[in-house]
């Protein structure tokens, strides 16, 4: 009986598998050391014009942003500078005209996202160039409306991914811009650590009738280091435009995982000179026991000329720490106390001071104590060794006495 044969035509694909793998099985045949070096070879070969590519697609695209944002600056700066620093309050309608004149009638009077994002841009440096100058914010507010920047941010927090929502909230602080409420509170409790802190802040920066809210102690608000800046500019902002401050002495009663925003928050009282807290922060500093917030309130008082607790903090000075020894002498300097008592005193915390810091703190406080402080200063450098000496001179000489030991 005759055999017969059946023969199977093979396509392309079946032909590029067979390749792979007679190529798999031929690299199986090599030493493991062989196959590990190579792998590594060609991974190398590979990442390192991809990157080349990559790194010159994004410059390509850093320069083509630079140049689109120089068309915008050169097309809109005249007007905006023209109009931010009229000293008249203009209306939108003629604000709507002059900005569509300078950007073309042959187009649509809605703006595009992208140019929106330029213009905001231009903006921002705007408010940067103009702000230590006469910047009228009516005006500055006009333009916002106009350009309906923040229908445009809102619309992007709504459908943009989390990044987005973050530099949408980043802009609309910088610009100044009024977000709706239910956007900013949408985002408060977000499980990304940074879109919540943003969208915190924004609601804070905007808000008129309870812009504290995510600060109480029923929230989960936890201070970090990188919040102070942030929150520094909102009560500046706040103060600047005469809105609503917080109660600073019940910020420093929130409960807390360190003290570093109980720390901040009497910073913040001596910086926007809160006299009226004087009587609770005294109170606050003599009931803690944590030496840093109670020498952190020393130096706060002492900046806003607490004269009541003169006597209390001078008897806490020979059994304190160095550096609540120093936050005595720098409150008291604060203070501008004259005359022979503080003098005397001065003296003795020298004799009992055995850090170097402190040295140098109480000598410069007795250097600038008047006439009296300077000759007990003199009689002190006389009475020096060699090395001791150099103090005095440290103190003496303004270029070197930067006061850095009081920090």
């Amino acid at each position: 009986m005759e055999q017969t044969y059946t023969f199977y035509e093979l396509g392309y694909f079946e032909y590029l598998w067979y390749f792979i793998y007679s190529l798999y099985y031929k690299f199986l045949e090599y030493p493991l050391m062989i196959r590990v070096s190579s792998v590594v070879l060609i991974g190398l070969i590979l990442t390192i014009p991809l990157s080349i590519l990559i790194l010159f697609i994004r410059n390509q695209i850093i320069i083509w942003q630079k140049k689109k944002l120089q068309k915008v600056r050169e097309k809109y700066s005249s007007v905006f500078r023209e109009i931010l620093t009229n000293p008249e309050n203009l209306n939108e309608d003629y604000i709507r005209e002059k900005i569509l004149d300078c950007r073309g009638r042959e187009l649509s009077s809605k703006f595009s996202s992208s140019e929106l994002e330029l213009i905001s841009k231009l903006l921002a440096e705007k408010i940067q160039d103009y702000k230590e100058r006469h910047l009228n914010r009516h005006n500055y507010q006009q333009i916002l409306y106009v350009l309906n920047v923040a229908g445009w941010l809102e619309d992007r927090i709504e459908k943009g991914s989390v990044s987005t929502c973050i530099r949408c909230f980043q802009t609309a602080q910088i610009l100044d811009c009024t977000l709706r409420g239910s956007v900013s509170t949408r985002f408060a409790y977000h499980r990304n650590k940074e879109l919540r802190s943003v969208a915190r802040s924004t609601y804070t920066f905007t808000n008129r009738e309870d812009p504290f809210r995510y600060m109480e102690p029923d929230t989960d608000f936890i201070f970090h280091d990188s919040d102070g800046p942030s929150i520094h500019d909102m009560l500046l902002y706040r103060s600047d435009n005469n809105m609503l401050m917080p109660n600073f002495i019940d910020w420093i009663k929130l409960e807390q995982p360190n003290n570093k925003f109980r720390i901040f928050t009497i910073d913040e009282i001596a910086f926007f000179n809160k006299t009226e807290l004087c009587d609770d922060l005294y109170d606050y500093m003599l009931k803690t026991n944590d030496t840093h917030i109670k020498g952190r309130a020393i130096r706060a008082l002492g900046k806003l000329g607490y004269r009541k607790m003169e006597n209390e903090i001078c008897a806490m000075f020979a059994n304190s720490g160095g550096y609540m020894r120093a936050s005595i002498i720098v409150g008291l300097r604060e203070l501008g106390i004259r005359g022979p008592k503080i003098v005397s005193f001065y003296k003795e915390a020298y004799t009992l001071a055995r850090r170097e810091k402190v040295m140098m703190t109480i000598l410069n406080a007795l250097y600038f104590c008047g006439e009296e402080g300077r000759a007990a200063f003199h009689s002190l450098e006389l009475a020096a060794d060699e090395k001791d000496k150099l103090r005095f001179e440290h103190i003496k000489n303004p270029i070197t006495n930067d006061r850095a030991y009081e920090r």
